[in-house]
């Protein structure tokens, strides 16, 4: 299911209307009118998938699209076999030639599986044409041996007219799906046997709709498993995971050990030898098959060959700990953009709930959630695994453990500006900002992965809020080891784009922050609406130096809700004027259902009425007025 079914969704094409709707079936680019997969499950796990699809081409973006179907497999355990493919017009069928059949290699495949992608080129597509494909998928090798699971997902991208899938197994197979939108029936036929089919088709993307975005709660997902319990599931792979971490470490790292000892507590230990993987470690960056499974290379191999990906840096990891005599094991969890503030714990025992290995270790009655692939060291788990259920192999464990989830105030920040008039157009404007914890995270990765003046560009991006900069200069640069720690940093910028015309006086826009348009148009809107990628507390504090307020001094403003609190205050100190905003995000993703509650309208009168779009009108003998221009907010 893996391999045809997400290269047809991606066909995709849709024409902007006017306004936010789900795209209509005659607007598609292209329309798969019938997905078929017959399953044959053999008793190790191994699979064979017969794969039959026919696409409608329906416009000139659908031929574009649907020339090229790529397949990808691993050379070492799969194997393709195109068995028919042509484009039909009308009447005339057109073989897709061997010539037109092309494999490549996908990456670099040393010392891993090697990642084949199998291209097959439609010939003669014009608008109206049908792209008929037949192919074989066959898997010798199962991730684990003796074991077989299979996930399936329908959702918004594609329109698919027919689904029906078909499991026979020589293992038993079992169950579970969720269908919010009743797209999908699952029959059990026997033991051995299942079926699945649409009960209608499945929708295009939306029309229209800025930022769409879909929880994950809205997609229909089945599992299929030959087991239902999770420890008998993972029995073969902690086997064989622990039998690598039993594996003699090279004299090569005693050195390592050694400093490690000179600390007295575990978390310096910890961070020591995060730091050093990171300096002296390559990661590839992916989640790589070796030898047809998911076990590490052995230790050996991973020390001498200085690179690896996640299991690999992992086991090492875990290797080096328990040298130390602190408590450690791989885990396994699914890394990525953070969808839910808690992932709803996993139900039968698959590995497709995963992508990534990390550590779990303990020590002086605390856990750590520590990932050796990343390029800045931290005790605290990243936005990308907080929140996940994950398997911690090698204990006896009865169910997954779920990893914190990261509160708002691990991402904090703390900015001040202050914005001193020069005369003309010429404004001086300096920030100290304060980052904590995790709210310095991406400034610590970029110092270690991207060259100063990449670092420097974007911290101005950032800092700078759209305004154009005449020259800057850095008066504090950030500096950091590799391990994530709080950071102070102090830039400073000439520009002419604070103020605005507004006859005789000056008009100064308040960023908003993270409300945009979207946040407040959501009558017609289709999809979910994600606020930010995680939850956290920003304090920005903008002074405007000898400067006058020349209008009513604004009333502070408070909001609250299950979204975010926000505070605004506007204050004459000492001739200048202080704007004080905090905002703090307490879940980064509003649902569709939850636009109408009465709630999210308070929430939208009342930030509308105070942050959106809002500024104050200021004067004074120093103060800057640009040309007029349109004004841009944060």
């Amino acid at each position: 299911m893996r391999v045809g079914y997400w290269a047809l969704l991606a066909i995709l094409v849709v024409r902007i209307d006017a306004e936010a709707r789900w795209l209509e079936r005659k607007e598609a680019g292209a329309i798969i009118e019938s997905y078929r997969v017959e399953y044959h499950v053999a008793a190790n796990g191994g699979s064979t998938q017969t794969i039959e699809s026919v696409m409608l081409v329906q416009g000139e973006d659908g031929k574009a699209s649907a020339s090229l179907f790529p397949i990808e497999y691993n050379a070492a355990t799969d194997k393709v076999e195109i068995i028919e493919a042509y484009t039909q017009n009308g009447k005339v069928k057109i073989p897709v030639l061997p010539s037109m059949i092309e494999d490549r290699d996908k990456g670099n495949a040393k010392d891993y599986d090697a990642i084949k992608t199998r291209s097959i080129a439609f010939p003669a597509l014009q608008i109206g044409s049908r792209l008929f494909l037949k192919y074989k998928y066959v898997t010798k090798v199962p991730v684990l041996r003796d074991r077989f699971t299979a996930q399936l997902t329908f959702g918004p991208g594609g329109f698919l007219d027919q689904i029906h899938i078909v499991f026979r197994s020589e293992l038993p197979l079992f169950f579970e799906s969720t269908d919010p939108q009743g797209w999908a029936s699952v029959r059990q036929i026997s033991p051995r046997h299942l079926e699945i089919r649409n009960k209608k088709p499945v929708p295009g993307w939306v029309h229209a709709e800025k930022d769409p975005y879909f929880h994950p709660s809205r997609y229909t997902r089945i599992y299929v498993s030959s087991h239902q319990q999770w420890p008998e599931y993972m029995a073969t792979l902690d086997a064989d995971v622990e039998a690598v971490l039993k594996q003699p470490l090279s004299k090569n790292l005693d050195g390592w050990l050694k400093t490690a000892r000179k600390y007295r507590e575990p978390a310096e230990q910890i961070l020591h030898l995060l730091e050093k993987m990171s300096a002296e470690f390559r990661y590839f960056g992916d989640w790589r098959r070796h030898n047809g499974g998911v076990v590490p290379r052995s230790l050996s191999e991973i020390e001498s060959s200085r690179f690896g990906d996640c299991k690999d840096l992992s086991a090492l990891l875990v290797a080096l700990l328990r040298r130390l005599g602190i408590e450690a094991h791989v885990a396994l969890v699914r890394r990525g953009g953070m969808d839910w503030l808690q992932e709803p714990e996993y139900g039968l025992p698959s590995l497709s709930y995963f992508n990534h290995a990390i550590v779990r270790a303990k020590a002086s009655g605390k856990t750590y959630w520590l990932d050796p692939t990343n390029s800045v060291g931290s005790l605290l788990p990243f936005i990308d695994i907080a929140g996940r259920p994950a398997w911690v192999l090698g204990v006896a464990a009865q169910k997954l453990e779920a990893i914190p989830t990261v509160p708002p105030e691990l991402y904090a920040q703390t900015q001040n500006y202050t914005y001193e008039f020069k005369g003309g157009d010429s404004v001086r404007v300096r920030i100290d900002a304060q980052l904590n914890a995790l709210g310095a995270f991406q400034v610590a990765n970029n110092l270690l992965t991207q060259s100063r003046s990449i670092v420097v560009s974007e911290l101005l991006e950032y800092f700078a809020e759209g305004n154009e900069i005449a020259s800057y200069r850095m008066l504090k640069e950030p500096a950091t080891k590799r391990r994530l720690q709080d950071m102070n940093l102090s830039l400073e910028y000439f520009t002419d784009r604070v103020t605005y015309a507004a006859g005789q006086e000056a008009f100064f826009v308040v960023p908003d922050g993270i409300l945009s348009g979207a946040f407040y148009e959501t009558k017609e809107r289709v999809s979910d609406m994600r606020l930010y990628e995680n939850p956290f507390r920003f304090h920005v504090i903008r002074r405007l130096k000898k400067t006058t307020i020349r209008q009513a001094v604004p009333l502070p403003c408070v909001v609250k809700s299950k979204w975010m609190d926000m505070e605004r205050t506007v204050t004459a100190v000492k001739g200048d004027v202080v704007i004080d905003q905090r905002l703090e995000l307490k879940v980064p993703y509003v649902l569709r259902e939850e636009y109408g509650s009465a709630e999210f309208k308070r929430l939208q009168s009342e930030t509308k009425a105070c942050f959106f779009r809002s500024g104050i009108l200021v004067g004074g003998r120093t103060v800057s007025v640009a040309s007029p221009r349109t004004s841009e907010t944060q």
